[in-house]
């Protein structure tokens, strides 16, 4: 069965299910507190973006957030816009790209490595 064919309260439980998952399941999750979705392990989330691909996009829509705060943190503070030749989609196929070989590591994780890597091509 398809998700589209899901009905909306299937929907909604099968996301309760899933969210209470990784917040109760995921070491890294107990270890620290994360607003949105920073403490979903990279095998998580590869799982969640092939499963249910609405809530995948929710993640990635998380994703976006967390790196436009760091780019406006840079910009208050140094003036430069980083993601100013950037796209979403670099972002998200960096962070598919990273999670595909660190599973155990978060999203945060891969979302600071993009902004690492980022930043240090700016400073070149």
């Amino acid at each position: 069965m398809t998700l589209e064919r899901l009905s909306i309260a299937t929907r909604r439980t099968v996301s309760v299910f899933i969210v209470a998952l990784i917040t109760t399941s995921s070491p890294v999750a107990l270890a620290r507190t994360y607003l949105g979705s920073g403490g979903t392990t990279c095998t998580e989330y590869v799982a969640i973006k092939q499963a249910l691909p609405d809530i995948g996009r929710a993640i990635d829509l998380w994703l976006l957030g967390y790196v436009s705060g760091l780019n406006f943190y840079a910009y208050a503070n140094k003036q430069v816009d980083l993601l100013g030749n950037q796209s979403a989609s670099n972002v998200i196929s960096f962070v598919q790209g990273y999670c595909a070989i660190n599973g155990d590591k978060t999203l945060n994780n891969a979302a600071n490595e993009y902004w690492i890597q980022i930043s240090n091509r700016f400073a070149r």
